[in-house]
């Protein structure tokens, strides 16, 4: 069997889901992707990093390889890609050949090694290179292959690679030659050391294939303490899958893999590891927020800690409580957490949030048992009473007015108002807060009488069925939503099958006169099955009516409700630029607009605030200067009706320690009107 015969057959193994198969793909080409990555960028921990992400794109793809023995060409064409990508968001190198009029003759090679300005230099040097001789050093010298290996997974003749060599060898100076082997040799075991088992943990983990976990850990303990730390902007590509900081343990609960729970705490994983993410919770934290009962029971056995506190300053009882999980809180309580304990109260740091009614004091968790509404859970707390102008059973909701749905979420509300029964188009952005906006929809729609929302269509990257489900447990919507979803890996049968069984149910729904919030993905491949289901969607009905919202992959449409083709009734946009700077909602009010407003009145107050925010945005407004008192004139009306328009969700106080807003039409436009005013 000829070496790449061998590749192939490695290649197709992975395929049918044998991930020691993919593992030893890996070790034999992690030193030239990692080589690669060091001669595009000369970081180490860069490379690495570049060399993970092109493992993970190359599995996940995998099945898209139409020759396996074509898997090292294949491979470094996705390495070259992340290379590009990265060099993109740095300033290019252009740093030349050292000058040769330098005597070099004196310096000790040696102690240059021991120097990092040694290594820098070297850096520089390779990175001088044109891109094809770059390569070819980077294969050779920084990972060792051989001319034969280093051609095959060029696809180059040797006698091009020996040229390639001998002309970047004649660019390089002596010195930087001499340097060169034992540099790198000193440089990249470490990296190499660490990606394979990295990469390969995490992909099996998230596969629950538990005898690759037990076997790798037997191996390397250290990986029962590894994170996922991958770029977001390769999961925002769909590239991998997206990575949120969790530790490994965090993981197997947030996608709800009881067995390998064990199997982790089995290893030795510890019960109080928290994660690297904002909140920095513990396995028992994140066991409450999901409402994983058998995963928080398993880690309270082993010792867990239930007064563990989060970074945001709440406890596991305090968010078990937020959600109303009876038995969730009983454990807790079993275990001795304690009922009394007050949160930190509001997170202090966004200066722009508007909900003045929160006191700065913590709630306990019979206090935000009863804010949320769920009396029996406050009940089995025993909570205090609740503290004076603190709001009771503050539950969101959907306000009907006409055929206007009022949600409460003022940005909605002011730049693209929902039409009962109508068609919403919101184009696809991962990591703005999209599937919260959808979640705090489905939660407020599903208070108005019979409400139900259901989510259904084709999921793409970076969100496949098991990151929405793990979404829908996070957000607390295990009984709020319906979900009719599958996996990329089904059959497009099979996807096609779940989307009508969702269609089905919220045909159903409506003709037995309940209102439907219907959640729709839109995908690649998938459009004209969505297309084809609209005129069902929006078919009336005496008493029911679905109100859709297409998440579609597709540009949004230029701003004015004119561009919006039949029968979109209105166009939902999210912004990053809005999101990283926190001003959650992150509606972008100039791509959010509906066809046809309540009345006059309110087209020219919604035309008024995008007038004022576009004329803001022009002027290369700071978003992260809106706590800043400096502003004046027209910049400061701007930034309040920012500052305004940003509001707490429902579905988040678990994060924030701020509980929801709701803003009624009435004093949402008295509020504008002021604000438009000033």
């Amino acid at each position: 069997m000829t070496a790449n015969d061998d590749i192939a057959s490695l290649v197709c193994r992975a395929r049918e889901g044998d991930g020691r198969a993919f593992a030893l793909l890996v070790d034999r080409f992690q030193g030239a992707a990692i080589a690669i990555g060091y001669s595009w960028c000369g970081d180490r921990e860069t490379a690495r990093e570049i060399a993970q992400e092109g493992f993970l794109e190359a599995h996940r793809n995998l099945a898209q390889l139409r020759d396996p023995g074509a898997f090292p060409g294949w491979l470094r064409r996705i390495v070259i890609k992340h290379c590009d990508r990265v060099t993109r968001r740095t300033r290019p190198l252009t740093v030349g050949l050292p000058d040769e009029s330098v005597d070099r003759t004196a310096v000790d090679p040696a102690a240059l090694l021991e120097s990092d300005e040694a290594a820098e230099r070297l850096r520089l040097a390779v990175a001088a290179l044109p891109a094809t001789e770059r390569i070819a050093i980077a294969l050779t010298y920084f990972a060792g292959l051989s001319g034969t290996e280093a051609a095959h997974f060029l696809e180059l003749p040797l006698s091009t690679l020996k040229q390639r060599l001998r002309r970047a060898r004649r660019r390089l100076r002596d010195e930087e030659e001499r340097l060169m082997a034992t540099t790198l040799n000193g440089l990249l075991p470490g990296i190499a050391e660490n990606l394979s088992r990295d990469v390969q943990f995490f992909i099996a983990l998230r596969a629950g294939d538990e005898r690759q976990v037990r076997s790798m850990i037997e191996e390397t303990p250290a990986l029962l303490e590894v994170t996922q730390s991958w770029d977001p902007e390769l999961a925002r590509r769909g590239v991998v899958p997206y990575a949120n900081a969790a530790t490994p343990l965090i993981t197997a609960i947030e996608l709800d893999h009881l067995s390998m729970l064990h199997v982790l705490l089995d290893a030795g994983a510890d019960v109080h590891g928290r994660c690297d993410c904002p909140t920095g919770e513990a396995p028992i934290w994140a066991a409450a927020l999901l409402g994983r009962l058998e995963h928080a029971r398993a880690l309270l056995r082993r010792g867990a800690d239930p007064d563990s506190v989060s970074s945001v300053g709440n406890r596991a009882l305090h968010v078990a409580a937020m959600r109303g999980q009876i038995e969730m809180v009983s454990l807790l309580l079993s275990y001795g957490a304690d009922p009394t304990a007050p949160d930190a109260g509001a997170r202090v740091g966004l200066p722009w949030t508007t909900d003045t009614a929160t006191p700065t004091a913590g709630r306990t968790p019979g206090e935000w048992a009863t804010l949320y509404g769920h009396t029996s859970v406050a009940r089995l707390i025993e909570a205090t009473p609740t503290a004076p102008n603190r709001q009771q059973s503050a539950v969101p909701r959907i306000e009907p007015d006409g055929e206007r749905l009022h949600t409460g979420i003022k940005a909605l509300d002011l730049f693209a108002p929902l039409s009962r029964g109508g068609l919403v188009r919101c184009p696809s952005i991962a990591g703005v807060g999209l599937v919260v906006l959808l979640g705090e929809l489905s939660q407020r729609f599903t208070s108005l009488a019979g409400g139900r929302a259901i989510w259904t269509g084709f999921t793409q990257p970076p969100f496949d069925r098991s990151d929405f489900l793990a979404d829908i447990a996070e957000f607390g919507l295990q009984n709020t939503v319906d979900h009719r979803l599958a996996p990329f890996s089904a059959s497009a049968a099979e996807r096609r099958a779940a989307f009508e069984a969702g269609l089905r149910l919220a045909e159903t729904t409506r003709d037995e006169g309940s209102d439907v919030l219907a959640i729709v993905l839109d995908a690649p491949g998938f459009e004209r099955d969505v297309e084809t289901a609209f005129p069902r969607l929006a078919r009336p009905s005496r008493d029911g009516a679905i109100t859709t919202i297409v998440v579609t992959p597709f540009p949004e449409r230029k701003s004015g409700w004119e561009t919006l083709p039949p029968p979109f009734t209105g166009q939902i946009k999210l912004q990053r630029t809005r999101a990283n700077a926190h001003l959650y909602p992150a509606i972008d009010p100039t791509l959010t607009f509906c066809r046809t407003e309540p009345d006059e009145t309110a087209r020219a107050r919604a035309q008024a605030a995008r007038y004022r925010l576009a004329r803001y945005e022009r002027s290369d407004a700071d978003f992260s200067t809106l706590g800043d008192s400096g502003s004046t004139g027209e910049a400061a009306a701007a930034q309040a009706l920012l500052r305004y328009l940003s509001q707490p969700f429902w579905l988040t106080a678990p994060f924030s320690g701020r509980p929801g807003e709701h803003v009624g039409r009435e004093r949402l436009e008295a509020e504008i009107d002021r604000l438009l005013e000033s």
